[in-house]
């Protein structure tokens, strides 16, 4: 764990890269949002659901970047795996599967079988890098 190192464009200063790809954005959003909401174009309830699960994700994402360890990223690699691999697996699945062979298989089966190997491909993939970040 003593030898674990984050790579060079991770160890920037964090003010300039949170300021201007993240907290500004946020903050310019939320503002359109609010304006809107005062125009009576969108509800209390949109506002409130953007800026608390934007709020989180920013939250999520700093103590990535704060936190570095083998099984957090390994975790990372996990979910990687089911939400890009397994998204395009399961699209696969329901072409040939849901569709070719009708509508009584149901989509939770392709569904499952997408998550669990898109699972192990993100935990293959990121073994093989042994589970460090992209950079």
């Amino acid at each position: 764990m003593d030898d674990y190192r984050k790579s060079r464009w991770w160890k920037r200063s964090v003010r300039s890269y949170w300021l201007i790809f993240v907290l500004l954005p946020f903050a310019v959003i939320l503002a359109v949002v609010g304006a809107l909401f005062l125009q009576g174009v969108t509800t209390l309830t949109e506002l409130l659901e953007y800026a608390v699960v934007t709020s989180v994700a920013i939250a999520t994402a700093y103590y990535i970047r704060k936190t570095s360890s083998p099984t957090m990223w390994r975790v990372i690699w996990i979910l990687f795996g089911v939400g890009v691999i397994g998204t395009l697996i399961g699209v696969a699945l329901k072409i040939l599967l849901v569709n070719i062979l009708g509508y009584g298989l149901g989509w939770f089966p392709p569904f499952l079988i997408a998550l669990l190997v898109g699972a192990l491909l993100g935990d293959y993939i990121g073994k093989r890098r042994g589970y460090r970040p992209w950079g």
